[in-house]
């Protein structure tokens, strides 16, 4: 919507129509923000410090700031409706690996399959 124009129409002298012109300048200006800023509200968000720390300096190296950079994933997520990343789950926990794990567990117990116990070491 755009901001209804401003008219002064007062009988003055030439010195004093700088100050006029400055005087009408200043209101459509505060108008113009009244119109286009948006009411900010706090988010307060808990994260571990090792990140934050490392979101700070990545910000700071691309020249914004951590408030910046949530507001552009929030309007990311708003503008296309999804994660601006893709979201992934451990497939061993799905319910479709369950059910086929469950199924393996039951064969192998009823043709009497051996069992082993998981141990889990440090090596990579």
């Amino acid at each position: 919507m755009p901001v209804p124009l401003l008219r002064v129409r007062i009988k003055i002298g030439r010195k004093n129509i700088d100050a006029v012109r400055h005087l009408a300048h200043n209101v459509q200006t505060n108008r113009r923000k009244e119109h286009y800023v948006m009411p900010q509200t706090t988010l307060n968000v808990r994260i571990d410090a090792d990140v934050k720390k490392a979101l700070e300096e990545f910000c700071a190296s691309v020249g914004m700031n951590t408030s910046v950079a949530v507001n552009m994933f929030a309007k990311a997520v708003i503008r296309e409706q999804r994660l601006p990343f893709e979201v992934v789950t451990d497939q061993f926990y799905s319910p479709k690996n369950q059910t086929r794990l469950k199924a393996a567990a039951k064969r192998m117990n009823e043709t009497g399959g051996a069992e082993y116990e998981l141990i889990e070491t440090d090596d990579a």
